[in-house]
């Protein structure tokens, strides 16, 4: 083919032209052929189109995928450049995430009882940004070992060098310091609204009682923890996750948050902000069916403005630990109000001091329930023995109101009159018998709260066959056994005014209570065991004492 003159400068403008816009775009948008972030969804933004949300559950997988593509520009250092450990924990962190990679708990073993407790189900990322929306990060961080008990991570993010430097904290094993920092680098003074992002992956774990049909003790459940102006709060994550149209689970300005995080039955994942008032909010990333979920946490704060070369803080201090109310409340006081234990709390926090006590002195958790319970029952003995009294002065008059009721049996109303005058001659009420025992119930369900929550009965021998009190009774023994005695202890009880029908139903109770127990962790059997037993010897003497008085 002949190309004449003109033709020939067409194509050559054409291709100087394509040439000089390539180099155009190249210098405006330098990232334009890299791998895009995988996640770079707004917070702020709700999306409830199906497309998109089909699109969102599939944005962890893609992130994960991105990472065989990422800017290694950066130096990458070894895992043990990478390991902060004391005592009680090893933290290995991530220049991915700028988190955690795992979390060892060298005083706790996981289930199998063969390796450390991991707090890390995935990878857990920590990162400050200008932004108020969170995107994983598209290459590793800059990542210098400061000393033996810090490291620190840099990155640039657009007009800021964004840090944060985490460092072990001398006085207790499971709490770190960490320190954000925005070094304006540009020119000019900024205006900077600062974010401190979490984002954690949880898996979700079934655990199932011995005979399977029974629920058990959901030690597997996790939660969105928060203090936020001095009140506690429990979320449950995997209820939330299951929430297709929600994927936030709140956000609160200008509040008070004394902690946030995530927590399971009996670990805590939590982060303490050094800062009177900031904004908080939590939402979903991503689900995997019924899997796992990934979640964020915002802490945000305007720092004003920023001149240049100037730089600002967002300060926190963390917990990732046991929720042991005695190591917790050592490193921050605040951190008492982690341990969901319902509306008598305050008492169950006293339990849990009594039992530490006891423990201390006898080494054993076992022991320290039975001598627990028993101070416990000592101590509402004058309630029992109140209730007792009554109940045996109705027993003692119960012939002669039955012969009332025979002989007003056709006249409801005069009966009621003549019963009601006979034990105001006789000063007997039947509600003095159950007065005395609804004190009882706060207590009850106060010791119950504290004994379901406490981690120091996790994998804590008894003794025999019982080698974990937060467990279930593996041979239901203990079960077996409080329900012989709470059948025993139905039949000393004295009753009044029941009929046959009626006591029949009473000594069905014992049953159903036993399968109740089955699967519950045998330290809570072995309370209500220990109840029992002090229960009938405490009818016992009271039945002949007042048995003698009549």
């Amino acid at each position: 083919m002949n190309l004449d003159r003109t033709s020939v400068i067409g194509i050559v403008i054409c291709v100087l032209a394509y040439i000089g816009y390539e180099q155009f775009l190249t210098q405006k948008y330098p990232d334009r052929y890299k791998a895009k972030e995988p996640i770079a969804q707004s917070i702020e933004t709700k999306d409830n189109s199906s497309s998109k949300n089909e699109e969102h559950n599939t944005q962890e997988t893609l992130a994960e995928k991105s990472e065989e593509n990422l800017n290694h520009s950066e130096k990458l250092l070894s895992q043990t450049e990478l390991t902060l450990e004391n005592e009680s924990v090893r933290y290995i962190l991530d220049q991915k995430t700028g988190g955690f990679q795992s979390v060892l708990l060298k005083d706790y073993k996981d289930d199998s009882k063969e390796s450390f407790v991991n707090l890390i189900d995935e990878r857990f990322y920590l990162k400050g940004s200008a932004d108020a929306r969170f995107s994983y990060p598209a290459k590793p961080y800059k990542a210098i070992r400061v000393d033996e008990k810090s490291i620190r991570f840099e990155r640039e993010e657009g007009t800021w060098l964004v840090t944060h430097t985490i460092r072990l904290d001398d006085k207790s094993p499971y709490g770190a310091d960490i320190v954000f920092s925005w070094k304006n680098i540009s020119t000019s003074s900024e205006n900077l609204v600062s974010s401190v992002f979490v984002a954690d992956t949880i898996r979700f774990t079934k655990v199932k009682g011995g005979l399977g049909f029974l629920p058990g003790m959901p030690t597997n459940k996790h939660n969105v923890t928060s203090s936020i102006n001095n009140s506690s709060e429990w979320q449950e994550v995997e209820s939330f996750c299951e929430q297709e149209d929600s994927q936030e689970l709140f956000s609160k300005n200008d509040v008070q948050v004394s902690f946030n995080g995530f927590s399971s039955h009996y670990f805590a994942k939590l982060l303490l902000p050094e800062t009177k008032k900031s904004n908080l909010s939590v939402g979903k990333l991503a689900t995997s069916g019924q899997k796992s979920c990934s979640l964020y946490v915002r802490h945000q704060m305007d720092q004003g403005t920023v001149a240049s070369g100037e730089s600002v803080s967002f300060k926190f201090r963390s917990w990732f630990g046991p929720k042991s109310q005695a190591v917790m409340t050592a490193y921050a006081p605040e951190l008492k109000e982690v341990m969901d234990l319902g509306m008598f709390s305050a008492i169950s926090h006293i339990f849990l001091q009594v039992l530490e006590f006891l423990y201390g002195v006898l080494g054993n958790w076992g022991l320290a329930i039975i001598v627990f319970t028993v101070l416990l029952k000592t101590l509402l003995y004058p309630l029992v023995k109140s209730s007792s009294t009554s109940m045996y002065r109705m027993k003692a008059l119960q012939p002669q109101m039955n012969a009332i009721k025979e002989k007003f049996k056709n006249d409801p109303q005069r009966q009621q009159q003549e019963t009601l005058k006979f034990m105001s001659e006789h000063k007997v009420n039947p509600l003095k018998g159950c007065l005395p025992i609804l004190p009882q119930f706060p207590l009850f369900i106060a010791c119950w709260r504290t004994l379901s929550n406490s981690v120091e009965l996790r994998h804590a021998p008894f003794f025999g066959w019982i080698s974990d009190l937060s467990a279930e009774d593996p041979y239901f023994v203990t079960p077996i056994l409080l329900g012989l005695l709470l059948f025993l202890q139905q039949k000393l009880t004295p009753t009044t005014g029941m009929d046959k029908t009626q006591e029949r139903m009473l000594l069905l109770m014992p049953v159903m209570f036993s399968l109740f127990m089955l699967t519950l962790p045998a330290g809570m059997v072995l309370y209500s065991l220990t109840n029992s037993v002090v229960s009938i010897a405490q009818q016992q003497w009271l039945n002949r004492k007042l048995g003698k008085a009549q």
